[in-house]
């Protein structure tokens, strides 16, 4: 069995929809059945020795599509251009994400892309909680194929995901091979792809004046306010989630199966 998404965990973090709760107790049950689980982050492979500690635990990364590794970065920073990439969500922080553009707003010119399915409802209920000239900021664009979310990360800023759980997001992975500064959560598997200083900042999942706080760092950081990360970090990030390194991993986690 591969996990994406570790639900006994994001729900000791956040509330379950209905559906969630479900793959939630099918989890509960398949987990300790399989021969071998291969997962993404260090932070899950650990969740998943303690809770089941007879169960087999093979760590293999997913490599982002090649297209982001093979993006051509032409930053703008004039006005700062911030994206978020992901489900409009409690879990995601969207709410986070327009409260703290929000406050931000009188401080500096920005736009932001929203690349995500549409979720009207959720985004009314959001809309008593800031003000209408944040929305003017706004371009959501929804549905769209990795090749055009690489065009929107070439002249992407900066990422920003306020996760409040994720174990190893295909946003984060997507901007950080791509050379896309990123600011994120400290939360799940996000410290393995985000190393703070070189290629982002992590703040404390669900903290609002930090992530405010974290922004405006990234904003004036001598290499993120211009788009731009450590060439070395970029680099290394790029092999540790590379197709080759996913298919050696993967190829021993069936050598492992086939043995049992």
């Amino acid at each position: 069995m591969t996990v994406q998404g570790l639900f006994a965990w994001y729900k000791q973090k956040v509330p379950l929809s209905l559906y969630n709760r479900l793959i939630e107790r099918l989890e509960h049950i398949s987990l300790p059945r399989a021969p071998l689980v291969t997962t993404e982050a260090t932070f899950a492979a650990q969740f998943l020795k303690e809770r089941y500690p007879h169960l087999r635990v093979q760590q293999a990364e997913h490599a982002p599509n090649p297209v982001f590794s093979q993006v051509t970065r032409r930053p703008q920073i004039n006005p700062v251009h911030f994206i978020f990439v992901g489900t409009l969500s409690f879990r995601k922080g969207t709410d986070l994400l327009f409260k703290a553009l929000d406050q931000l707003a009188a401080e500096m010119p920005f736009k932001l892309t929203v690349i995500s399915g549409p979720n009207t409802q959720y985004l009314e209920s959001l809309g008593s909680t800031v003000s209408k000239t944040l929305w003017q900021r706004v371009e959501f664009k929804h549905h769209i194929l990795p090749r055009e979310v690489a065009r929107e990360l070439a002249s992407a800023t900066m990422l920003l995901l306020p996760t409040r759980a994720d174990t190893s997001p295909n946003a984060v992975k997507e901007a950080v091979v791509a050379g896309v500064p990123v600011v994120a959560s400290n939360v799940g598997g996000i410290p393995d792809y985000v190393v703070a200083g070189k290629n982002g900042l992590l703040f404390p999942p669900g903290d609002l004046p930090k992530f405010i706080q974290a922004i405006r760092s990234a904003c004036v950081h001598p290499l993120f306010s211009r788009g731009l990360v450590e060439a070395e970090t970029l680099a290394q990030m790029r092999t540790y989630l590379s197709p080759e390194r996913m298919a050696k991993a993967f190829l021993a986690a069936y050598q492992i199966a086939l043995a049992v």
